[in-house]
């Protein structure tokens, strides 16, 4: 679960070390062409991944949402492939993408100005002139796309452990600096806190996803929930195609001398594909205590059906795990 990101300025000798290094280490590396195969697997309304990969998009509102969508996709591609295997990351913002992450390793590689236009005219053959050109425009995109998806400088050198002038080092002698680096940083004896990290960085990345999607399709249901932490559970089974009701029955648990319902208890999901009832308890412990009696209750009176309650505990675990960032959440009243 190692993470390595490279951002390099264009005839740096970048994409060669990062292509390198990749074998040294067998690690996989993840770079435009890797990122557009994976895009073709998803149809999200509302994102042209053409347009917006490396491309900064016209339109204030389209621009915000194509922002958005762009950098929760890429999170949710990189750290599945980061939650399976060791990685690399060539452009793409990855040094933002994992910043602060305690298993990763950013690594800036620049080169001077005179070598890299003398790169450049050897490997397109042009004249100084048009390299000169193209390597001002490379640069000021590719800082004005860092600022607009993330609002950082790319050449702030504090976001990077490591530096490299390809003037001074040979490919050779720049992957053994990296390769030091890797040892002495322990970027891969890191990995109970990278699962975490890349847990809560891709689910909260899929949750963002399936937010935005909700909202632009037209739904079928408009359900109003009884507290915000209800429409979280909803939307996650939503983003995962398990169908869901909203609180569809109510079991009656006591009855007076004539007959009348007394007391009841309404779980807050059915699963119909599980045939499974879900309550989800976020309340005080006080509260707490007398909804367990009522589920005892049901269970006692309804053997048959099947009941899962999420505690406080259980819930905020169950979020961390699918990675859903908790609102803020309105007191549950009681049932």
């Amino acid at each position: 679960m190692a993470i390595i990101t490279i951002s390099r300025l264009l005839a740096s000798g970048g994409e060669d070390i990062a292509n390198r290094l990749a074998k040294e280490l067998s690690f996989t590396l993840i770079d435009q062409g890797f990122l557009r195969e994976q895009f073709r697997s998803y149809e999200i309304p509302g994102l042209h991944l053409d347009e917006i990969d490396e491309k900064i998009p016209e339109g204030i509102q389209e621009t915000d949402d194509q922002r958005r969508l762009y950098i929760d996709l890429v999170r949710t591609i990189i750290a599945d492939m980061a939650l399976e295997r060791d990685i690399i990351v060539l452009g793409r913002g990855g040094t933002f993408l994992f910043k602060g992450f305690s298993s990763a390793l950013h690594i800036k590689i620049l080169a001077s100005w005179e070598s890299r236009i003398k790169r450049l005219c050897e490997r397109l053959n042009v004249d100084e002139a048009r390299a000169a050109s193209l390597l001002e425009e490379s640069d000021r995109h590719r800082r004005e796309y860092i600022r607009y998806l993330y609002g950082e400088d790319w050449m702030d050198f504090k976001f990077y452990d490591l530096i490299l002038n390809t003037d001074s080092w040979t490919q050779e002698s720049a992957i053994k600096l990296i390769l030091q680096a890797v040892e002495l940083k322990e970027i891969r004896f890191k990995k109970k806190e990278t699962s975490e990290e890349l847990e809560k960085l891709k689910f909260n990345s899929k949750l963002n996803l399936a937010k935005f999607l909700t909202g632009k399709k037209p739904s079928h249901r408009k359900t109003i929930f009884a507290n915000p932490s209800e429409e979280e559970f909803a939307r996650l089974l939503d983003f995962y195609q398990i169908r869901w009701e909203y609180e569809p029955r109510t079991f009656p648990l006591s009855w007076d001398e004539q007959g009348n319902v007394v007391t009841a208890f309404t779980p807050d999901f059915y699963l119909p594909d599980l045939d499974l009832y879900i309550e989800l308890t976020t309340m005080k412990q006080q509260l707490v205590t007398r909804k367990n009696r009522k589920i005892r209750k049901l269970r006692e009176l309804y053997p048959n059906i099947n009941i899962k309650i999420f505690y406080e505990k259980d819930y905020q675990q169950l979020f961390y795990k699918y990675g859903l960032s908790r609102g803020v959440k309105k007191e549950e009243g009681p049932k």
